[in-house]
């Protein structure tokens, strides 16, 4: 069984080299495309001004798995198909995997003896959501069941069609869980699947990734001032007690309204982090560490 990875990246650097480390004993090839989208055009950018191109260029690769195209796109959809373009061998599968998801072996381990044993058509995963640092996950919609999409049976004759959320298009005119689905809490319950998010964990990720939702995705949906008012002092402060007071204000700690995302508050993270977090950890808190005192 061969297994493509695809992954689209701008200023992404934070977890990356520990994403694609996580995966590249896994998948057959990696496809990456960098760059930014129009929003990030607009105000100047070209591409990866952080150590995201660098990561991409020095990343240990002895199989010669991984594949680069760096461009600017119109946006997300059109970067995915851009990475989906530098596939050059016949695949079974495609896993979807963000710059800040890290995968754990066990989690690999499962979802491999999943596609042997179920051949399905499209995979929903558990996400841990980490925010403000290691130990804190966010809960609510962040846990619903297929929240996340990210493989996909892949097919000669299918088709992506958008990256929100992730839908493939086969030649039977079915879409992403049309057939033979398997959701993201039979993957989790019974092969132990499920994948560490790092999307808010520093600043200057959180940052960028509320500015591009708040003009280009959800708009009037975010809490304006969340990363100033909430975020910020959220993550600064080590008391449960003070956390708690803040995340009572807005029903959780997430972006978007609490009237259109329900509670969403954090709990203890329980599990392992992916070793090749723990390897980084302590490069990746003095990062955290850095930016906060910033």
């Amino acid at each position: 069984m061969k297994i493509t990875a695809a992954m689209i990246v701008f200023n992404g650097d934070h977890v990356l080299n520990e994403s694609l480390a996580s995966i590249y004993d896994y998948v057959d090839e990696i496809l990456v495309a960098e760059g930014p989208v129009e929003f990030w055009q607009h105000q100047g950018c070209q591409t990866s001004s952080d150590k995201t191109n660098e990561i991409l260029r020095d990343f240990h690769d002895p199989e010669k798995k991984l594949r680069v195209v760096h461009s600017q796109y119109h946006e997300k959809d059109e970067q995915f198909r851009s990475a989906l373009s530098l596939m050059t061998t016949k695949t079974d599968y495609l896993l979807q995997v963000d710059s800040d998801e890290v995968w754990t072996y066990d989690s690999l381990k499962g979802l491999d003896k999943l596609l042997h044993e179920k051949s399905p058509i499209s995979v929903g995963i558990h996400s841990n959501t980490f925010i403000g640092g290691f130990d804190r996950v966010i809960s609510g919609f962040e846990e619903k069941t297929d929240n996340f999409l990210r493989v996909f049976k892949w097919e000669p004759s299918c088709g992506f069609v958008t990256h929100r959320p992730p839908t493939v298009v086969y030649a039977d005119g079915n879409r992403t869980k049309g057939r033979g689905h398997v959701d993201s809490d039979e993957a989790r319950d019974y092969y132990g699947i499920s994948m560490c998010h790092y999307s808010y964990v520093w600043p200057t990720q959180v940052k960028s990734k509320i500015d591009y939702y708040r003009a280009k995705v959800s708009m009037q949906n975010c809490i304006p001032d969340f990363y100033e008012s909430f975020w910020l002092p959220w993550t600064k402060t080590e008391s449960l007690e003070k956390k708690w007071e803040i995340e009572a204000k807005i029903l959780g700690m997430h972006e978007f309204q609490p009237e259109v995302r329900g509670p969403a508050f954090t709990k203890n993270f329980v599990g392992e982090h992916p070793v090749c977090i723990s390897n980084s950890m302590n490069t990746l808190k003095l990062r955290l560490t850095s930016e906060l005192g910033d």
